[in-house]
């Protein structure tokens, strides 16, 4: 039995180290497989992460581009508004100057019309009071 028990035995060993080996095959296929995937996945992360940079660094330039044309358009608005403020102003200033030599002339005339009309008042009180002289005689204030 002994013999027989030996051959039994080796018999086993020989399937178990069969089975070890073609269980470490597939193992060893299964994690090539596995690397070759890893492989595969990290190959497709790089690409995806140089797109990425490549659409973050064209929207950092497009970025760029709008600031500066919000910039110029900024710049042109202060400089029209500028020389809209600057027309206004000078109507302004003209209409006021117009009306000021307008306002002036219109003062002098009042200013002479009134003189007229002191001259002539006291014209009319020089000859009422002329009158009035010569209709009370001197000797009425005495009695």
């Amino acid at each position: 039995m002994d013999s027989e028990l030996r051959q039994y035995l080796e018999e086993m060993e020989g399937r178990l180290t069969q089975r070890a080996d073609e269980t470490e095959g597939r193992l060893t296929q299964r994690a090539d497989g596995m690397e070759a995937h890893l492989t595969r996945l990290t190959q497709k992360t790089d690409e995806m992460e140089a797109r990425l940079t490549q659409r973050a660094d064209g929207m950092e330039a497009h970025l760029t581009r709008l600031t500066q044309q919000a910039d110029e358009m900024e710049a042109r608005l202060r400089a029209h508004t500028s020389q809209e403020c600057e027309k206004v102003e000078t109507s302004l200033l003209t209409e006021f100057w117009k009306w000021g030599r307008t306002s002036e002339l219109r003062t002098r005339q009042s200013m002479e019309t009134m003189t007229t009309i002191n001259e002539r008042l006291l014209n009319a009180e020089d000859r009422i009071s002329a009158l009035e002289r010569r209709r009370i005689p001197p000797h009425a204030d005495a009695a």
